[in-house]
């Protein structure tokens, strides 16, 4: 079991906090400076248990920050979300369809924030060949007797994409939408649909604002794009693919930022 404590909101600039706060992470100061220097939320400190994690909540809300915590077994994945790939709208619901389940109806009263973020995956190929070349001069020295040079070559290519998502937050928690830009057909505009997938998606979130006016609308992370971690490792010695994504981090985001409007701390 692990707990997540974060910073949402700092009521002080970090180098007037970081002597207070540098014992409360068991951290030198210094590193604990490189720790909280990337955009909000940030992750203060993990810790082991729940007591833990409300003590040194306790502490920094003390201090005037606004801090949330979460246990990171219950922080959805973006993997396990429905994700439509159409949709319809209606005066009340978002309707999702998929040809795998079906249909899937989200209210708009049901929404307590929409999230929008960039989603970006990462593709590197590292390929080694060998070759074999005729060398004049491996010739005349070996007195004819070897006349091809081994060479070795690498070569590394990195294939980026990006999109992007909105997370579709529930008050209860409990299965979150996430719409893909790339992902989604957009007949559920009808007449207003655009040329390209990032107008439709932008349209979208629109209308989606428009019919939950009471839902938190924030779209810090894409600005702020979080960074991608490795995911996979595949191939032989010949070849080797990485594949990495900042999936597991934009969905830790989003949901923090959800928990810090359901609590005040944002």
């Amino acid at each position: 079991m692990t707990f997540v404590v974060a910073v949402t909101r700092w009521a002080r600039p970090i180098d007037q906090e970081l002597a207070a706060l540098a014992p409360l992470a068991e951290l030198a100061a210094y590193d604990l400076r490189l720790r909280l220097a990337g955009p909000l939320p940030v992750v203060f400190r993990q810790v082991a248990d729940a007591d833990s994690a409300r003590e040194l909540l306790a502490a920094l809300r003390g201090r005037g920050h606004g801090v949330v915590a979460c246990d990171l077994a219950f922080v959805p994945s973006s993997a396990t979300m429905t994700t439509p790939r159409s949709y319809r709208l209606t005066d009340r619901e978002l309707i999702a369809i998929h040809p795998a389940w079906g249909e899937r109806p989200l209210a708009f009263g049901e929404i307590l924030a929409l999230i929008r973020a960039k989603a970006a995956r990462v593709k590197q190929t590292s390929s080694t060949t060998k070759d074999k070349k005729l060398s004049l001069g491996r010739a005349v020295v070996t007195g004819g007797l070897a006349m091809r040079k081994s060479t070795t070559q690498r070569q590394r290519t990195e294939v980026e994409e990006r999109e992007q998502v909105l997370y579709l937050i529930r008050r209860t928690g409990r299965d979150p939408f996430l719409l893909r830009e790339q992902q989604l057909r957009h007949q559920g505009l009808g007449p207003q649909v655009k040329p390209t997938s990032l107008e439709n998606f932008t349209t979208l979130v629109a209308l989606l604002q428009q019919r939950a006016p009471h839902a938190l609308y924030d779209d810090r992370l894409v600005t702020h794009r979080r960074k991608t971690a490795m995911t996979g490792l595949a191939g032989s010695t010949a070849e080797q693919v990485t594949s990495s994504s900042n999936a597991s981090d934009t969905d830790l985001a989003a949901h923090l930022i959800a928990v810090a409007h359901l609590e005040g701390q944002l």
